[in-house]
């Protein structure tokens, strides 16, 4: 139930669970590939760097975390929260598994990944943000866009039953959108 804090560079496969409320990791360097499991109220992982990926489950907090390569899944059930802006390199990818939870609170997070939403999964982005790398929404996602700017650079392929929204948006720029039949895009106030 401690946190993990220090600038050790690990470089095996390393495996955490926490199940104290508000404990987490500092300031740790992950060269091999890490799995993150929290248990009671929630964890954190502030100014971390993943260099061969990571899994994370149950209700994750990111801080100013930094992806170099692989890729940041969220388990299935796990609900990941980012603040402090954060940075996912080109080559990377963010999944988020079905019934995982995605939120995004703070402008300005450095989106050069690509991202897989999976059947049953949630995002939703109350923040400005621009999306560097292609966007994959597969069936059965809840995608809700409310920043003031969403900026896809790359395209974007929505399946069908999914819904997505954009609501209190000044401004979407969207390069290439391709809807598949049953699916839904709109705006709202």
């Amino acid at each position: 139930n401690a946190t993990v804090n220090g600038t050790a560079n690990l470089g095996a496969s390393t495996s955490l669970t926490i199940s104290g409320a508000g404990y987490g990791v500092d300031n740790v360097v992950f060269n091999g590939p890490m799995s993150l499991t929290q248990t009671l109220i929630y964890a954190r992982l502030r100014n971390v760097v993943f260099n061969a990926g990571a899994t994370l489950g149950g209700l994750i907090e990111l801080h100013a975390v930094k992806l170099n390569t692989g890729t940041l899944t969220a388990a299935a059930g796990a609900t990941i929260l980012m603040y402090t802006a954060s940075v996912f390199e080109t080559g990377t990818s963010i999944v988020v598994s079905g019934s995982a939870k995605l939120y995004c609170f703070t402008n300005g997070q450095t989106f050069k990944n690509s991202f897989v939403l999976n059947t049953g999964a949630l995002m939703d982005v109350s923040s400005s943000q621009t999306y560097q790398g292609p966007f994959t929404i597969n069936s059965g996602v809840t995608a809700n866009f409310g920043g003031v700017t969403q900026n896809f650079t790359q395209p974007v392929s929505v399946a069908g039953s999914s819904v997505v929204t954009f609501s209190n948006t000044g401004l979407a720029t969207l390069n290439d959108v391709t809807l598949a039949a049953g699916s839904t895009w709109k705006f709202s106030a």
